[in-house]
């Protein structure tokens, strides 16, 4: 049970992190700017296909970083 609280604490950590990066309000006004052109159908394509790769991508430096750390021999008690 621990493990399964110390991973969702990380999520949220990590998501938290990521909001200002991310920066949703100024992205949300880009995109708006840029897809003036795209009917409803696509516009909501493009931001479908966005959000999927966006999670593709995350999850993929999710997992390399973790084997990344652990061959390097990083432990994550250590680091806390």
């Amino acid at each position: 049970m621990n493990d399964i609280t110390g991973f969702f604490s990380s999520v949220l950590v990590t998501l938290i992190t990521l909001l200002p990066i991310i920066n949703p309000l100024s992205t949300a006004i880009l995109l708006l700017s840029i897809s003036e052109h795209l009917t409803k159908k696509e516009l909501n394509r493009q931001i479908v296909f966005a959000c999927i790769y966006m999670t593709v991508i995350l999850i993929v430096f999710l997992l390399a970083g973790h084997f990344i750390m652990i061959f390097l021999g990083y432990l994550f008690p250590e680091l806390e």
